[in-house]
């Protein structure tokens, strides 16, 4: 069928009328693995369908409806560890790679964390006025514009290092619910409270909010001065990640909402193909985390990792995105034939599910599908 793509794409009338019909039918028919990781979207993965062939995307349109059907349960030689080898369309605005993307960023901060001291950290929410009607479109530039003029007042304020997520929520009917979370740690000797109290009105000075519309910014102080963390460090891979304890980590993960669910939580409301093309549109150029100051560096413990483990020519390869780990994994084959093994009582493919499913349970709506999923299959209980 990417042939027929490829052919699409060369401007072939008769492959487009087929691939079109394909990759909705692809879309409407989702393996039992496409809906853990991509949940209730199936309308709205349509409509993404619908829009890149009619911009002429046809290989991207592919890519998109075979994303996770190319998926590889990999198992850990000489242990018990789980994980898959995702084969995703790396589309952001893809509810399954939405998700895998933020990692990188809480790493990154993490990683900050626990080699050297820090400040204050606020968890700060950055709300407009909602424009009824208002496209994306608009209330992302909006919004950036704002952001804009209201860091310089963050820098003078004391910031030492910030982590800003935009989150694009859509309210039906009523209009596009664009916001940001700002994640700031200070200076040593900064006055976090005092800084955010004067912040919120910069704030609206910079949305040019309409006297008596705003609101107070939600803010709180995660933690306060101190040394290095030590525990509760950020861990898991992709879909699967382990609920963290500290109140630094927590707040990280709620921040950057696509490792619990990505753009899942967004779109599964969006119906009209208004909207959907234009989430596309804002998505797709769009740097929805950004990290500032010190965090924008790399940590002393990621510059000692760099290329310090690579993989082995045993025909056993280490797994992707587990840089610094000696694990080795051997890849035990598709995600949807291990299911369906399981499904007909192999034990060792239900051993590899139950395995994945119990090893990184967190409150994610991911994992939750997977506990339902795992429970169809004849033998396959969810752990916990």
């Amino acid at each position: 069928m990417s042939e027929v793509c490829a052919r699409a794409s060369a401007g072939d009338e008769g492959a487009q009328k087929t691939a079109f019909v394909w990759l909705l039918q692809t879309v409407g028919r989702a393996t039992a693995w496409q809906w853990v990781i991509h949940g209730e979207t199936r309308e709205y993965r349509q409509g993404v369908v619908r829009y890149l062939c009619g911009v002429g995307e046809w290989m991207k349109a592919f890519r998109f409806a075979m994303c996770g059907r190319g998926d590889i349960v990999c198992s850990e030689v000489g242990g018990d560890d789980v994980r898959v080898k995702a084969r995703g369309c790396g589309c952001r605005y893809c509810p399954r790679c939405s998700r895998r993307s933020g990692h990188r960023f809480l790493r990154r901060i993490s990683a900050h964390l626990e080699s050297s001291a820090h400040g204050e950290i606020w968890h700060v929410v950055l709300t407009q006025v909602l424009r009824g009607g208002e496209p994306v479109q608009a209330a992302a530039a909006r919004f950036g514009r704002s952001w804009k003029q209201w860091y310089g007042a963050l820098r003078r304020a004391g910031m030492r290092s910030a982590l800003l997520t935009q989150h694009v929520k859509p309210r039906p009917g009523v209009g596009w619910h664009y916001h940001g979370h700002c994640v700031v740690e200070f200076k040593p000797g900064v006055d976090g409270a005092a800084a955010c109290a004067k912040l919120e009105g910069r704030w609206w000075r910079a949305t040019t909010a309409v006297e008596g519309l705003e609101k107070p910014l939600f803010r709180r102080m995660v933690c306060g001065p101190g040394e290095a963390l030590t525990s509760g460090a950020i861990g898991g891979q992709g879909e699967f990640w382990a609920e963290p304890q500290g109140a630094v980590e927590r707040c990280l993960q709620y921040t950057v909402r696509d490792v619990v669910q990505g753009c899942e939580g967004w779109v599964e409301h969006l119906r009209s193909v208004e909207e959907i093309e234009g989430f596309v549109q804002v998505i797709s150029g769009a740097k929805l985390h950004r990290l500032y100051g010190a965090w924008r560096k790399k940590a002393a413990s990621e510059v000692e990792a760099e290329g310090s483990v690579s993989g082995e020519s045993t025909g056993v390869a280490p797994l992707p995105g587990a840089a610094g780990s000696d694990k080795v994994w051997h890849e035990y084959g598709n995600v949807s034939r291990v299911w369906e093994s399981a499904r007909s009582g192999d034990t060792v493919a239900q051993g590899l599910l139950e395995r994945l499913s119990s090893r990184y349970c967190n409150r994610g709506k991911l994992c939750r599908r997977l506990g339902i999923a795992l429970h169809c299959c004849s033998g396959v209980r969810r752990a916990g």
